[in-house]
């Protein structure tokens, strides 16, 4: 190069190359001399000879700088020589190089042509050079040689953030550069195919996983942003490019992703990108709208659908099981530490989608009504799932899985208002079920995302209830409303699965046992069913980790609390603007807002609450002083049936009372409970506010389930009152209780000839029909079994085709399932006489019951003690729930409680088809037998004497008046009768205590069908009064 000034255009760095010209600093005073005049022109002619210089110089630093710049942050070059301080490796572009000749440095105007061409360069490593006198940098060389397209500018968009300090007197410049990287990373990404067809779209989701965990995360974000800014610009052809990336990730989520797989949550924090701008936001909300919005199942095909179906449960019943599989083989730590992780993989899952759908929320009222219109469409089209058809078509709807995390996200939605009497709560407009929009605009406007809730049966029936129109619902109302919605098609549609699994399961153990021990464990079909019994339990497993995932289920628990507490105070005819305190009783008029809430609010807390006392008792403990809430609610809605028509939910109620016990049965039976603490449980059975309204309000229900109607089997009725009698059983060793129920009794007494038969009445009488057909029912499946026994004993059945015997035992475990129910009903109805017998007694002297009831006690004792009890005696009686010792006991004790009363024996004595003489020395046998006490049975023998000496009174009598005239006789128990009555619509005349056991159960004439009660028969004293004259007569005439 030459020294010539002259030259110094030619290379703009010959001036910082030529150690005589270049930067030669400013000069000492020892170097300036004196000037004369000629000295002083030529002076001036080096003054601008030198300024000329400095400008120079100036010009070539800047170039050499932008070079500098150029290279530094895009790792390209023309200059191949190697110098100290330059970047390690450079890509040399050969082509720009070519047509620039001898230049060898990068001019601003050019990089927009040489980042084209490093960016089609298809192996960079191929032109790499090393630039730099020192050690190698491999990450940087890296760098240098990164071939994806996108990987590389967003290498290039980080350098330039880190370096733009070094070059802050180039603003522009750096302005200028950031913009031709994300212009290039927009245009690589909608014109793949100019770049060698590089799947652009892939890099962009490969370059958030590889580089968002960097150092460079925030600068990440900042550069997708700008270009999504930049593809926002494009309209349609930007749109395009991000629904590809989204599709992509969609496939990725589908295909290659499960529940414990690494790149789940990133995939959710890629999601979570999207929920950054509002464009961004609202191409993900459209590309997750299924195409055809009501079809259940396509919601959960899209891409928040694929993200929230990650579960632990299997999509079939047969599987395949990603968890549990052969469960048999395994122990139980191992299989909690599985459930442990599940939890985990869940809670992890469930934060992320939720902050992805609060950021969504937070984006502003049109990425907000996207985004509800999008949950609200979700429900009303999988609305099905709840129904009790829905499993045999499983392909309409999403997966339970997917409703199970969906509910999972709207209760973290809900947990600023789920705390008992929140004043949030406050704001929740029971209205909004009741909205019915015309239109998507219309339902915009009004707030209403969630469609169809007015279909949905409500508290009571409303004749002219009023449509919201003019109103603009909040978002905690809405809220609400989903994730109740969401938990009854989800949580407790899977909680309903899961009970009958573990039936299921408990039947097939059985059938198991029993067929092992006859066929042995080699035997095919014994092979077979346990194969089915480890699938069953590999899915009870599954769906019990995805239940009870602890999080979740807190949340729930805190939301139904509070539902309680809203529910409460609507109901309680107070405003409802606050949360005033709940007098009793209530007043008779139900406040209309009960008529726009929907029931499914109410199965959700009763069914959750009976979950929770099945399989995670301690949560219900743990709820505290808020179980007081829960009371206060079960009181409102269990008793009142102006409050809540449906007599089927008020049974759900009274199952969620049972649940609230301190020590229940079934829980015992399975399990101990004994470290569970119970303090609060106790509490409020004892001390609740409005505890001695409890007893009335289950009795109400007990009695309400007759009025079910006959479209519900016989069994069910049973099934409901089930945990009826196991409240009863505690709340009798209560005094409060105990007291309420005594009052009861005594009202009863009172007007037992009411128009309107008493609640305690009511509640004898039924208990009487329950008792009579349940153990008469058990007493025939034992003979039955008994039968079937001895047959397969004897070997009969072996020599039966392989066909007949199998249906043979199919049918014998069906009927021991039905021998087990109506068992464990027929003991715990027996019980329940024994148990109100010991308090309450002289009711059962009434005319209206006591044949009854004596009739009914005769008939089971002699089943049970005398000859035909042989008949009764099984193998392994305690796998049927059968207790005949038990059933002795607590009979032969209601006699005695009810003993000292004439009337009661003289029953006993009247009973012609049961009782005889020895019937009591029989049961007296037993009683020994079975090891009672000897002044039980020292008891029970004085009262048989006592039944005797009536029975001789009373046999005189009845031989006595046996030709009595055919109108002394009842025509429907064919008994002489001694206080006649006139039906008024048949004329009939019958026994004043035959009509009036009639009409307990059915309020008409028995002759014509026409309505009839109490009030309305007349007494017919004159036939009474012939009656008597007749019976003297013959008593006289005796004598």
């Amino acid at each position: 190069m030459s020294n010539d000034p002259q030259k110094v255009p030619e290379n703009p760095f010959s001036a910082l190359l030529d150690p005589s010209q270049a930067f030669r600093g400013p000069k000492t005073d020892a170097e300036f001399e004196p000037m004369d005049t000629e000295s002083t022109q030529n002076s001036v002619d080096m003054a601008n000879l030198e300024e000329k210089q400095d400008d120079v110089g100036k010009e070539a630093q800047e170039r050499l700088a932008v070079n500098q710049f150029v290279e530094e942050v895009f790792l390209i070059t023309l200059d191949t020589e190697k110098r100290p301080n330059r970047v390690e490796h450079l890509v040399f572009l050969e082509e720009l190089s070519g047509s620039c000749r001898d230049q060898s440095w990068l001019e601003w105007d050019q990089l927009d042509q040489a980042l084209f061409e490093r960016l089609l360069i298809q192996s960079p490593a191929k032109f790499l050079f090393k630039t730099s006198i020192g050690p190698d940098s491999p990450s940087l060389m890296k760098q240098a040689v990164e071939n994806r397209i996108l990987f590389y500018l967003f290498d290039c968009f980080l350098r330039l953030q880190r370096k733009s300090g070094n070059f802050a007197q180039y603003p522009q410049h750096i302005a200028s550069a950031q913009s031709l990287i994300v212009n290039n990373a927009k245009t690589c990404l909608t014109n793949p195919e100019i770049f060698n067809d590089q799947k652009t779209h892939l890099q962009w989701i490969e370059l958030f996983k590889e580089r968002n965990d960097y150092m460079g995360g925030d600068e990440l974000l900042k550069f997708l942003l700008l270009v999504a800014d930049e593809l926002e610009k494009d309209g349609d052809e930007g749109a395009d490019v991000i629904k590809k990336i989204l599709d992509a990730i969609r496939y990725k989520c589908d295909k290659e992703v499960s529940l414990f797989s690494p790149d789940l949550l990133l995939y959710i924090e890629i999601i979570g990108f999207f929920t950054r701008s509002k464009y961004l936001a609202e191409t993900l909300l459209k590309f997750s709208t299924p195409r055809d919005p009501n079809n259940g199942k396509e919601w959960e095909n899209t891409l928040l659908g694929v993200l929230l179906s990650k579960s632990c449960i299997p999509l079939m019943e047969t599987g395949p099981f990603e968890f549990f599989e052969r469960p048999s083989r395994y122990l139980q730590q191992e299989h909690d530490i599985t459930q442990n992780n599940i939890w985990q993989a869940m809670a992890r899952i469930h934060q992320r989608m939720s902050d992805v759908f609060l950021s969504l929320l937070k984006l502003g009222p049109g990425i907000r009504h996207r985004l509800l219109f999008w949950i609200g469409d979700c429900l009303r089209a999988n609305s099905g799932k709840a129904k009790e058809w829905a499993e045999m078509t499983p392909f309409l709807y999403a997966s339970d899985g997917f409703l199970v995390n969906l509910n999972a996200v709207l209760l973290k939605l809900c947990k600023p208002f789920a705390a008992p009497q929140s004043p949030k709560l406050l704001k929740v407009d029971y209205r909004y079920a009741a909205s019915a929009p015309k239109s998507r605009s219309q339902a915009q406007q009004m707030s209403v995302h969630l469609q169809d809730l007015q279909k949905e049966t409500c508290f009571i029936s409303l004749d002219n209830r009023p449509e919201p129109t003019d109103v603009e619902f909040n978002f905690l109302t809405e809220c609400f409303f989903m994730a109740h919605r969401c938990f009854y098609m989800g949580f407790n549609r899977l909680q309903s699965r899961f009970f009958k699994i573990n039936q299921n399961l408990h039947r097939l153990e059985v059938a198991y046992r029993d067929l092992s021990q006859q066929r042995g464990e080699s035997d095919s079909v014994v092979a077979n069913m346990k194969e089915r019994f480890d699938a069953g339990m590999s899915m009870f497993l599954s769906i019990k980790a995805a239940l009870l995932e602890p999080q979740t289920l807190q949340a729930a628990l805190d939301l139904h609390v509070a539902s309680t507490t809203w529910l409460s105070n609507l109901a309680s005819g107070n405003s409802i603007d606050a949360f005033n305190p709940i007098s009793f009783p209530l007043s008779a008029q139900s406040p209309d807002y009960l008529g726009y809430v929907p029931e499914f609010i109410l199965y959700n807390i009763a069914d959750t609450l009976v979950f929770l006392q099945r399989f995670h008792e301690n949560s219900i403990e743990d709820c505290g002083l808020h179980l007081d809430h829960l009371m206060t609610f079960l009181l409102i809605f269990m008793g009142h049936r102006s409050r809540l028509k449906n007599p089927h939910l008020r049974a759900s109620l009274a199952e969620a009372l049972a649940a609230l016990l301190p020590h229940h049965p079934d829980v015992q039976r399975g399990r101990s409970n004994h470290l569970i603490p119970h303090f609060h449980r106790e509490r409020i059975f004892n001390k609740h506010v409005h505890v001695e309204f409890l007893a009335a309000s289950v009795i109400e229900v007990f009695v309400g389930i007759e009025m079910t109607g006959s479209g519900v089997a016989f069994e069910q009725k049973f099934n409901y009152r089930h945990p009826m009698y196991v409240v009863l059983d505690y709340i009798w060793e209560i005094e409060v209780h105990r007291k309420a129920l005594t009052r009861l009794a005594v009202y009863t007494e009172e007007h037992m000839e009411d128009p309107t038969p008493p609640l305690f009445l009511r509640f004898i009488n039924l208990l009487m029909n329950d008792a009579i057909y349940l153990l008469d029912e058990a007493l025939s499946y034992m003979s039955q079994m008994k039968h079937n026994q001895r047959a397969r004993d004897t070997g009969e059945w072996e020599q039966l085709p392989p066909d007949q015997r199998g249906e043979r035992e199919n049918s014998h475990r069906h009927m021991a399932m039905l021998a087990r129910f109506h068992n464990i009903m027929s003991n715990e109805t027996i019980h329940q006489f024994e148990v109100i017998t010991r308090h309450i007694k002289s009711i059962f002297s009434h005319p209206m019951i006591v044949d009854r009831i004596a009739n009914m006690l005769n008939y089971f004792l002699l089943h049970l003690v005398g000859p035909k009890r042989r008949d009764l005696k099984v193998k392994d009686a305690d796998s049927f729930e059968f207790k005949p010792r038990q059933l002795v006991a607590d009979i032969c004790q209601v006699y005695l409680n009810l003993g000292d009363d004439k009337s009661f024996c003289s029953a006993i004595s009247r009973d012609g088809r049961s009782y005889s003489r020895n019937l009591f020395p029989q049961a007296e046998e037993v009683l020994v037998r079975i090891g009672r006490p000897g002044c039980m049975i020292s008891d029970f023998h004085a009262l048989h004497e006592k039944v005797i000496s009536l029975a001789d009174s009373q046999e005189a009598d009845e031989e006595a008046f046996a030709d009595a005239p055919e109108e002394f006789i009842d025509p429907i128990m064919g008994m002489l009768m001694s206080d006649p009555v006139t039906l008024p619509s048949s004329g009939v005349i019958v026994e004043r205590a035959t009509i009036a056991r009639h009409l307990l159960s059915d309020q008409s004439d028995p002759f014509n069908r026409s309505p009839l009660n109490m009030e309305m028969i007349r007494p017919n004293l004159e036939l009474k009064q012939r009656i008597e004259a007749w019976k003297q007569s013959i008593r006289s005439s005796k004598h």
